[in-house]
């Protein structure tokens, strides 16, 4: 069997195994397209942590408040690492996702967080 025939088969074997067990979100559980994915609800739900935020631990700012300002956090206990940066918060859809690979074993959670 050539190449062409392999990936042929690889997609006659992905589209059983989604008729078997068809893809979940990895937060909600809901039906989705791909595998290892989330729902646009959950997506939507994200909260993404943008400037401002700490460059010390990457906890968001309610407000900008200046250039080099660091979180009360990092100067009350400064961290053994120069700096630290997160996507998303840790709530909500995050942290459902961050329990389901952990808790639940759902592996595939761990790959929706790579690019």
């Amino acid at each position: 069997m050539g190449f062409a025939g392999t990936i042929a088969g690889m997609g006659f074997w992905r589209r059983l195994a989604d008729a078997i067990a068809p893809p979940r979100c990895v937060a909600c559980n809901a039906d989705v397209g791909e595998p290892a994915s989330l729902c646009s609800s959950c997506w939507q739900a994200l909260r993404l942590i943008e400037p401002p935020c700490c460059p010390v631990l990457g906890t968001p700012f309610p407000y900008d408040q200046g250039e080099g300002a660091i979180s009360p956090s990092a100067l009350a206990a400064p961290p053994a690492w120069d700096a630290a940066r997160a996507a998303v918060a840790y709530d909500g859809v995050a942290r459902r996702i961050v329990q389901a690979f952990k808790y639940r074993d759902r592996a595939e959670a761990g790959d929706s967080w790579h690019a």
